[in-house]
């Protein structure tokens, strides 16, 4: 550990003797624990900076809106370093559940969580985007470049046009994985999310996107009414999206069919929303 970062681990009183160091080395970042306490630590000029800043001004967000998440202790910023502080209320919460996962209550209440942020965090949102037609404008870039051919159109904007669309994004997170969830020890509470730097305005159904398979029906069921809808309307943009930037062996409309024939089994949360769709 440089002595940069083991003075601000000193500075803000770390526990030297109970540490968690990871040191990302491509971007920079150094992120230090100690109990409750969450140190990170980047130069100025490098590509972790900035999402330092980003992370720390969403979490006085959070707060402000009384939504649980990590709290912001302290932000530095000179010429040469930038370095938050963050506590998570609770010494022996767990952060990354990649590992250890969640129990079923604790995945339902990462889907009401996930509903409680996006429904109170009504902020502007200055994209001058409209989702609906952006998606149709991607749509037909890839029809006329050849990439999806006629029928695949077709069977995509049908099922756009069956999943009731609110017209409007949602601040969302922007990956919500299992690495980035606080939880309670017992692994049956969601405490919050870390890494806020990527959040933006997005479709509500984002954020159910990187929920790993299993868990997936329960998380459904604690986000609420109009998830499974919300989730493949995410799906039909992301699939869109990344077919702009990557081949395809499968055809776009048989990749969404395969999710939507995945979601399917999960009854009742997607057998109400979609019976009219299905």
């Amino acid at each position: 550990m440089p002595p940069e970062v083991q003075q601000a681990v000193e500075r803000y009183r770390l526990n030297p003797d109970v540490l968690e160091i990871l040191h990302h080395a491509k971007s920079g970042l150094w992120h230090v624990r100690s109990g409750e306490r969450l140190l990170r630590w980047a130069l100025a000029d490098s590509s972790s900076a900035p999402h330092i800043l980003r992370d720390a001004g969403m979490l006085a967000v959070l707060e402000r809106h009384q939504l649980a998440a990590p709290q912001l202790l302290a932000l530095d910023q000179n010429e040469a370093f930038v370095v938050s502080v963050q506590t998570l209320l609770m010494p022996t919460a767990l952060c990354d559940v990649t590992e250890v996962g969640l129990e079923e209550a604790g995945w339902r209440s990462l889907g009401a969580y996930i509903r409680a942020y996006q429904d109170r965090l009504q902020l502007p949102d200055f994209s001058p985007e409209h989702p609906e037609q952006a998606w149709e404008e991607k749509l037909r870039s890839l029809e006329r470049r050849g990439e999806v051919g006629p029928q695949d159109v077709r069977w995509l904007r049908h099922w756009r046009s069956l999943l009731p669309g609110e017209g409007k994004r949602v601040l969302t997170h922007g990956y919500v994985d299992p690495a980035w969830i606080v939880a309670h020890p017992s692994r049956q509470l969601v405490l919050g999310l870390t890494e806020w730097s990527i959040a933006e305005h997005r479709e509500p159904g984002h954020d159910l996107l990187r929920i790993p398979a299993e868990a997936l029906p329960h998380v459904l069921e604690g986000y609420g009414p109009g998830a499974a809808p919300r989730l493949l309307r995410a799906k039909l943009s992301e699939l869109v999206q990344e077919a702009r930037t990557t081949s395809q062996e499968v055809p776009l409309a048989d990749q969404f069919d395969r999710f939507r024939a995945f979601l399917e089994p999960y009854r009742p949360t997607t057998r109400s929303a979609l019976a009219q769709s299905l």
